[in-house]
């Protein structure tokens, strides 16, 4: 199966799951498990805002270093590039040498 039939795959899967459900934090979970299955992701993390502070606030990660987490659990609206995506809505694809 080719990358964008597998993405495709996955985001129906997602879908489906969150018309089904109303845990949340199983939607969640279970999407962050579904895209480590793509080509090429090496670690996800998912974020929501909180209106009331104004933070992105992650609520479920894999296989991102503690360091990170230490520092990035909560994001001040506007810092970084987690913001410039929220606010895009468009994925971020990171590549390291």
């Amino acid at each position: 199966m080719d990358q964008v039939a597998r993405s495709s795959e996955i985001l129906n899967i997602i879908t489906d799951l969150v018309s089904k459900t109303r845990d949340l934090e199983q939607v969640y979970k279970t999407s962050a498990d579904l895209l480590m299955n793509m080509e090429s992701v090496d670690m996800v993390m998912i974020y929501i805002v909180e209106e009331d502070t104004n933070e992105a606030v992650l609520k479920v990660h894999r296989h991102v270093p503690e360091s990170y987490l230490k520092r990035a659990s909560r994001i001040p609206r506007p810092k970084g590039i987690t913001w410039r995506v929220i606010e895009t809505n468009k994925v971020l694809n990171v590549r390291y040498a």
